[in-house]
């Protein structure tokens, strides 16, 4: 068998790196391979979700690394860990997203009881917890009770943490204990802000330590007036701050202090908010790039625009009328993404929006209500500027296959599309074999034709869900994306 560089198998690797099957047929070609390849397995354990036969088996890969003292510790507690040989490899000095939820999830499968936590736990974070890992993001869940900063070397393994993760009632001795040895993290993420369960003085100590804190992600609703406020801590990281994330309805003003904003997502439960609204539309974000914003009148969302900076190049709003489209199309020609809800009496300015946002290259429309399907497609064809491709559409309304054969038909010689479509009508057509056939055979003469690239039918219930997974929206920064 030829024998490739390392360099070479590692390139072909980088270009696999999302692959996740294709990576592991790869561990089997040999221990060259394998070395190479382990680590990028690895490395994204903790980032997502498992499902418990999967943590099961990965928690006895973490088992055969203990020691024999620490297996005799967990074999009190009622784990067995008799069967578990020691490893190829150490893949506990490959992970890079320390969850401890993660981690309590895997001990609760053993049926273990509450009052033998806290000693497997140790045990388990001293294999984690050590000068042999470098960690990048770190979550501690809502009951931790173990000081994770207390174990040796901790800050020289959290010496590079760029994401703190934590759920809003932790301990106030953990985050100050956090907030002795850290002082790297970039992005901070706090949930379940609930009913003013909020804040202790360790989140002000924990975010006043941060030389580098760029984003901020708060999600909840701060209710309760006599606690600290969180926003008033972030004024302290004004000239750092570069994203914030909100989940509830803030106390706006406080945004006007962070100029050097490039993006922010604001869900806001309620458009009645009269105070928050005036602050947001006299906001002035002059370096603003991203914006998500819902639950916000239509013209505070107008102004807001006409007062950003023209440096937008993603929108995702819901509402929309022919002021806010106008605004868009006027201030933002830079607009490479966007997403809003249009009606039949907004086309004619939509139409203008496609003609002026030259560099436009992805759109969601997400419709409640009813539009004429047919000038939609047609203004699309007509008016689209020539990098717009990547299209996603939500329409709750029936509209038979006529229209969608027309949009392929008059595509044709423009850029392949990557398409999603969600519908009442898809979700009904998908429960007829035969619609759904006729619908296959349309989108496979079409990809022969190279007018389609991409299609992908989506029902009502997981649209939203799917909102952010389009092709277009991996591109953003490193520290924009979730890790």
């Amino acid at each position: 068998m030829v024998q490739l560089n390392r360099d070479i198998i590692l390139m072909i690797l980088e270009q696999l790196k999302d692959d996740k099957p294709s990576l592991r047929c790869c561990l089997l070609v040999n221990r060259t391979w394998c070395e190479i390849t382990a680590p990028m397995l690895w490395k994204t354990l903790g980032r997502k979700r498992l499902p418990d036969n999967v943590k099961t088996k990965l928690f006895n890969v973490i088992i055969s690394h203990l020691s024999e003292d620490s297996k005799g510790i967990l074999k009190e507690q009622g784990i067995d860990t008799e069967d578990y040989g020691p490893p190829l490899f150490n893949y506990i000095s490959l992970w890079r997203h320390l969850n401890l939820r993660l981690l309590d999830d895997m001990i609760y499968l053993r049926k273990t009881k509450d009052s033998n936590m806290n000693i497997i736990r140790n045990e388990i974070y001293k294999l984690f917890i050590n000068k042999n890992s470098k960690f990048i993001s770190l979550f501690i869940p809502a009951k931790l009770e173990i000081q994770i900063d207390n174990f040796p070397d901790a800050d020289k393994c959290f010496s590079f943490l760029e994401l703190f993760k934590c759920d809003s009632s932790i301990k106030k001795p953990i985050l100050i204990g956090m907030s002795n040895i850290i002082t790297s993290i970039k992005k901070i993420k706090i949930e379940n802000l609930y009913h003013g369960k909020i804040v202790n003085s360790g989140f002000d100590k924990l975010i006043k330590a941060q030389k580098n804190l760029k984003q901020v992600c708060l999600l909840g609703d701060s209710k309760k007036k006599n606690e600290i406020s969180l926003e008033d801590l972030l004024k302290n990281n004004v000239n750092h701050i570069q994203h914030i994330n909100l989940g509830w309805n803030p106390n706006t003003e406080f945004l006007s202090h962070f100029a050097n904003l490039i993006s922010l997502k604001i869900y806001m439960k309620s458009n009645n908010l009269e105070n928050n609204h005036f602050h947001l539309k006299s906001l002035n974000l002059p370096n603003i790039k991203y914006l998500k914003i819902s639950g916000v009148p239509v013209e505070i969302l107008a102004d807001m625009i006409d007062n950003s900076g023209g440096h937008l190049v993603e929108i995702n709003i819901k509402e929309t009328n022919d002021r806010l489209i106008k605004s868009i199309y006027k201030k933002c020609k830079n607009l490479k993404y966007l997403e809003l809800s249009i009606e039949n009496k907004n086309l004619l300015e939509f139409e203008n929006l496609l003609i002026n946002c030259k560099y436009l290259c992805g759109l969601v429309i997400d419709n409640d209500s009813s539009i004429d399907i047919n000038s939609l497609f047609e203004i699309l064809c007509n008016s689209s500027p020539v990098g717009l491709y990547k299209f996603k559409f939500a329409y709750y309304a029936k509209f038979n296959l006529e229209p969608l054969e027309s949009f392929f038909k008059d595509w044709d010689k423009r850029h392949p599309m990557l398409l999603k479509l969600n519908t009442f009508w898809m979700k009904k057509a998908l429960q007829s074999q035969k619609l759904y056939r006729e619908i296959c055979n349309i989108v496979e003469r079409y990809k022969s034709k190279g007018t389609v690239r991409k299609i992908e039918f989506l029902d009502c219930d997981n649209f939203l869900e799917d909102i952010d997974s389009l092709e277009w929206l991996k591109k953003k920064s490193r520290l924009y994306r979730e890790y």
